[in-house]
């Protein structure tokens, strides 16, 4: 039925989060600030600058220069990931089944290029035949360009793609580029997304339009 399937990094096949959370609580510290409860929350989904100049805000930092954070953020998460990554269980011998089934993969994430290509360079193989980060689109998800471009990168069309996503934002992009979607947040756990799920495009649990 599909002709590539597309990955999304976060919370759907790696564990960032932890880093993240560790890198603002330090940038709060870089202020000589104290985060608030909550401080953190709702990042989601959201490429760096945007994080970071919501959390300016939540903080108070006046006057802050967010790109300065911004490189200062992502440089401190690729320097942790690249040395401990957080990968799901089973994850990318997932990728590397579905791989092994003779379809194209492509990784589409808001994270910055040097994030990715830190995790990705302490692999011992590449899994994935295409890479779009937040690097390389003018618009992030929800908006459909990273699905596009990846799909475009594998001479695919978009509605002959799967993709496999965890939250609203990310299947609210690929739905918008035209793709099917496998969505694992409608899973009834982490173990259901399997590459016979994703080969069949299977749209009772976990798909999509």
């Amino acid at each position: 039925m599909w002709r590539a399937v597309l990955f999304d990094l976060d919370g759907t096949l790696h564990d960032s989060d932890p880093a993240w959370q560790d890198a603002l609580l330090a940038l709060a510290e870089r202020h000589e600030l104290v985060a608030a409860a909550g401080a953190f929350e709702g990042l989601a989904g959201m490429s760096t600058p945007e994080a970071v100049a919501l959390v300016h805000g939540r903080l108070g930092v006046a006057g802050g220069d967010v790109t300065g954070d911004v490189f200062w953020l992502e440089e401190r998460v690729a320097r942790r990931l690249a040395k401990r990554a957080e990968w799901h269980p089973g994850a990318l011998d997932l990728v590397r089944e579905v791989r092994a089934r003779g379809f194209p993969t492509a990784l589409v994430t808001s994270s910055c290029r040097q994030v990715v290509d830190g995790l990705l360079a302490a692999l011992p193989d590449e899994p994935f035949d295409v890479v779009v980060t937040g690097d390389d689109v003018e618009r992030m998800k929800p908006d459909p360009e990273p699905y596009l471009l990846a799909a475009k990168r594998l001479d695919a069309d978009p509605a002959d793609c799967v993709a496999v996503e965890d939250s609203a934002m990310g299947v609210a992009s690929a739905v918008a580029a035209g793709c099917g979607v496998v969505d694992i947040g409608r899973l009834p756990g982490r173990e259901a997304l399997t590459a016979e799920l994703i080969a069949r495009g299977d749209r009772g649990a976990g798909g999509g339009t």
